[in-house]
């Protein structure tokens, strides 16, 4: 009779055990993961380390909300990693749905690209999931290393030839305009191929080495190519984008100023030997006030251009 008691005890507790195993991997899952300290442990020399409005750096890995997915996507793109892995809890039900939602929304997941410098945004940001909750974000680079070095050289080499360092923080960013904008032409055959979506793995116009090797650029390649230079000066910059145009936010004297070489550029006036400052560090009133299309973008994302 005893050893009858025993084996229905222990056949109870392994049905139980099968009925309920999801259960408990999930409560001994989260019991461990509550416990273990998830961080990153270190960011290369382009990270920003910077809290901005939309989007601030978090230590907090465990999200309950859409903002705090909002920050470990800043945080995670802004370190210069490739890859990391937060978790999901039981307490935050919505969570994966909410993972998902943020990085299939183009015109949100662009923009947390164009807070962290250039070096460290994504060509591709890849998402994985696993039944235990655990989030794996995967990022390609827009810019490899061998990018990055010829890059840093090309832009040094022309810093030394025309930043002096008796000029005012507006008169290096002027000089730097001008100069980019008299050196580059507007690559209008890329334009015309991302329009209808023709590939071209060999046309970088829209990256800085692109704009620098063959003198060619769209607005991501102007745009990233002053964005590298303002991080350079410690300048604080994001990038503003719609979703068929790029420029540049700056920081100066508590001000946020629009800058746009794009629109200042020769090719968009009649006369191509005249570099125009119409979009020179520029207010948010002022960019209004012009009334252009191509400058209509999220005010609810870009707070800091409202």
């Amino acid at each position: 009779m005893k050893k009858f008691i025993i084996l229905l005890i222990i056949g109870i507790s392994l049905t139980l055990l099968y009925l309920f195993r999801v259960e408990i991997i999930y409560f001994l899952f989260n019991q461990y993961i509550e416990n273990k300290n998830i961080t990153i442990e270190s960011t290369n020399e382009y990270a920003k380390e910077s809290n901005f409005l939309p989007m601030q750096k978090t230590e907090n890995f465990f999200p309950d909300n859409k903002q705090d997915i909002i920050n470990i996507f800043y945080t995670v793109i802004d370190s210069g990693i490739d890859t990391f892995s937060f978790y999901c809890t039981d307490e935050y039900p919505t969570c994966a749905d909410d993972v998902e939602e943020i990085a299939t929304n183009t015109i949100l997941s662009s923009a947390i690209n164009n807070y962290v410098h250039p070096y460290n945004s994504y060509n591709i940001l890849n998402i994985s999931f696993n039944e235990l909750g655990k989030v794996t974000l995967t990022i390609n680079k827009l810019y490899n290393n061998s990018e990055i070095v010829d890059i840093n050289t090309k832009i040094d080499n022309i810093t030394k030839d025309i930043i002096k360092e008796e000029m005012s923080i507006t008169d290096k960013i002027r000089a730097f305009h001008d100069y980019i904008i008299d050196y580059t032409t507007y690559d209008s055959q890329r334009a015309y191929e991302i329009k209808n979506n023709i590939a071209n793995k060999d046309n970088l116009s829209h990256k800085t080495n692109g704009l620098l090797n063959k003198k060619l650029a769209i607005c991501g390649g102007y745009t990233d190519t002053m964005a590298i230079f303002l991080n350079q000066l410690k300048i604080p910059n994001i990038k503003i984008s719609t979703s068929d145009h790029i420029w540049n936010l700056v920081y100066l004297d508590n001000i946020w100023y629009h800058l746009d070489l794009t629109w200042d550029d020769p090719v968009l006036t009649s006369n191509q030997n005249i570099i125009i400052h119409e979009f020179f560090l520029i207010t948010t009133k002022e960019l209004e006030e012009k009334n252009t299309t191509k400058h209509i973008y999220e005010k609810d994302i870009y707070l800091e251009a409202k």
